[in-house]
């Protein structure tokens, strides 16, 4: 073998190697931050759930009987959809993390880390469009 060969072949392994290393360092990162993550997801997704029981009961308000007249029909279907909307977001992130929040076991870890991480971070990001668009009714409602 020639020596450019060699040397070539030699870069050429060491880059593997270092792009293995970082991948493991950072699946190694990921799944011992796994029950922190899933701690504060579930402490983030009770928040949210307390502020939408909130907006659940100005919607129910609102709603019924003589104070329809303060609150257009649309305003209040949109309400009402922007509810529903968060509670199935809730719902299914409950599915995807543990029952126990942070405590996990090795394969609760892999399956957060692997699959079930990036569905959640993906019905989060929904949720806040919807947290955002309800906090905007419950300012508009305030005034």
């Amino acid at each position: 073998m020639e020596p450019l060969s060699v040397a070539a072949s030699l870069l050429s392994t060491l880059e593997a190697t270092a792009f293995v290393s970082k991948a493991t360092t950072e699946l190694y990162r990921s799944l011992r931050d796994a029950p922190k993550e899933l701690a504060q997801l579930s402490t983030r997704i009770s928040q949210t759930r307390s502020r939408l029981d909130v907006q659940l009961h100005l919607y129910q308000s609102f709603s019924g009987g003589n104070t329809v007249a303060l609150l257009p029909e649309e305003a209040l279907k949109t309400l009402h959809a922007d509810l529903i909307d968060a509670k199935n977001c809730l719902e299914a992130i409950w599915g995807l993390i543990p029952a126990n929040g942070g405590h996990t076991n090795g394969k609760q870890r892999i399956s957060w880390v692997m699959r079930d991480k990036r569905k959640v971070m993906k019905i989060v990001h929904k949720l806040q469009d919807i947290d955002n668009n309800l906090t905007a009714m419950h300012g508009t409602l305030s005034l």
